[in-house]
């Protein structure tokens, strides 16, 4: 089976998928996936907030161009 290793959201211990190699740190479990995307979309947003600011100010400022009333 290979190695096992402890989960990094729940701590049980887990045995990786075999095609993942050393590449999985959390197990399976729906709770624990579910965790894991959440943590990861948070380090995303953090990650790309100032593009993200910027994208908005030019959406708006391209909508100001073409005369349309600016969102929100």
């Amino acid at each position: 089976m290979g190695r096992t290793r402890p989960c990094r959201i729940c701590r049980h211990w887990f045995h990786p998928h075999p095609r993942t190699g050393d590449r999985q740190h959390v197990c399976s479990r729906a709770d624990c996936q579910r965790e894991r995307h959440r943590r990861a979309c948070q380090r995303w947003r953090q990650r790309e907030a100032p593009a993200e600011r910027v994208h908005r100010l030019r959406q708006r400022l391209h909508e100001a161009a073409e005369g349309r009333p600016a969102a929100g």
